[in-house]
């Protein structure tokens, strides 16, 4: 067994069994000596205290604070933290949407680092990391503070990136942008991107989410001593439930956005087409009005709402096919291309059918074609004939079951995974 370094990592939301950026990365970190790994984070749903018990955690108000004071942010308690995440998901208001504008203000404010101070700098002294590892993000500060931290401890440098913020040409905060953020956008596009290279400059292991994150970084960077895909790691049992051919049930848990619903209420007509008793069980917060009508009107859908991690496992174990869906618009094409949900490997790792109905163009799209563990189809009358043969065709099932269980023990395998990052991050 390799030695564990001294792991610090930097990363916007803490190790975490419900976010799936907490669980994704924890995930990968599992067994990693509690006494070797420390995390700074933003935010909190609930630290994952079986990954790590020594947080440092800093808000983005903490920061407008100190900054507006000019006095250093006060350490921020777990139970505050988790309090105020808490209860920004209650309060029933609308998110705030990200905007050039509002994020350069933001990343201004947090590099200045007047929140820094003697009680930051001791706890990141005193944990004496061998590596930092930033998960990244959107965010520019998360890289220079990386740096930073570098400089005075000596560490080296990685990077877990599941992002693709430096390779997007267009606004990825929003694509209805006013004419003052165009202006803006580009702005806040340079100061991130030439932070991302002298960040990128000095890493020296980098951990891509899939293979087409990879290539194009190394296309656009050229590669680093250290360069790997580690895919999502799932602790979901594999549940050999018999396929019902009679009475199928469709289900898809996740994200709405993307105009994800549009792509629902296509399969929930396709489903009708082929039988007026078939319906798509949907599991997800809407976060729109006009996404909540189209899942609650849209023929063959069945609207529940979101739904915590634990009946996420339960709709798997009980589904016969696991769907994702990404809608085919040319205003969503560049921030979809490297999309990766997941709960891929969940659904692939369950032992049900996986469906993925997606453009050719994404991440996702060419890993299934690739590796067959799932089906694909790219448009409406592709996704029928697939869906008319899964479910008639026994053998054919067999098939794609079979080839789902293969990649699942070699991609998304726990133990596997967690050796690979150690392996990465290996000195």
């Amino acid at each position: 067994m390799k030695e564990y370094p001294r792991l610090l990592v930097l990363s916007n939301n803490s190790f975490s069994k419900s976010n799936s950026n907490g669980r994704t990365l924890g995930s990968l970190l599992q067994g990693w000596p509690k006494d070797k790994i420390a995390q700074f984070c933003i935010s909190t749903d609930g630290p994952d205290f079986e990954v790590c018990d020594n947080y440092y955690c800093i808000t983005d108000a903490d920061v407008l604070c100190a900054t507006l004071k000019f006095r250093s942010a006060q350490r921020r308690k777990l139970e505050e933290a988790i309090k105020i995440n808490a209860n920004a998901d209650a309060s029933g208001k609308k998110k705030h949407r990200k905007t050039a504008f509002k994020m350069l203000v933001r990343n201004i404010a947090w590099d200045l680092g007047l929140w820094q101070g003697k009680c930051f700098w001791e706890w990141v002294m005193d944990f004496n990391p061998d590596v930092v590892l930033v998960q990244s993000g959107d965010s520019f500060f998360m890289h220079n503070l990386a740096c930073k931290i570098q400089k005075k401890t000596g560490a080296k440098l990685a990077v877990f990136n599941t992002e693709a913020a430096f390779l997007f040409k267009g606004d990825y905060f929003r694509s209805d942008a006013s004419v003052f953020e165009k202006c803006i956008f580009p702005i806040y596009r340079l100061i991130y991107n030439r932070s991302f290279k002298r960040f990128m400059a000095k890493v020296f292991s980098a951990i891509y989410g899939n293979t087409l994150l990879l290539e194009d970084y190394e296309k656009a960077l050229g590669s680093t001593s250290k360069s790997c895909v580690i895919y999502t790691s799932s602790d979901i049992s594999a549940d050999c439930k018999d396929f019902n051919p009679h009475n199928p049930r469709f289900s898809y848990l996740g994200n709405m956005g993307f105009m994800r619903p549009k792509a629902l209420a296509q399969v929930g007509a396709v489903l009708q087409k082929i039988s007026k008793d078939y319906y798509l069980d949907v599991y997800g917060e809407p976060q729109t009005e006009e996404n909540e009508i189209i899942l609650r009107t849209s023929p063959g859908i069945r609207f529940h709402g979101l739904v915590d991690y634990s009946k996420v496992k339960e709709v798997i174990t009980h589904s016969d096919l696991l769907f994702h869906v990404e809608y085919d618009s040319p205003i969503t094409a560049e921030s979809l291309r490297y999309g990766f949900s997941t709960k891929i490997a969940d659904s692939i790792k369950s032992q049900r059918i996986f469906v993925l109905f997606a453009p050719e163009t994404i991440a996702c799209s060419q890993y299934i074609n690739q590796t067959g563990a799932g089906i694909y189809a790219s448009n409406i009358s592709s996704l029928e004939k697939q869906l008319r043969k899964i479910i008639k065709d026994s053998d054919y099932r067999k098939s794609v079951l079979s080839r789902a269980a293969t990649i699942a023990a070699k991609n998304h395998n726990s133990t596997a995974n967690v050796a690979k990052m150690l392996k990465a991050l290996t000195l």
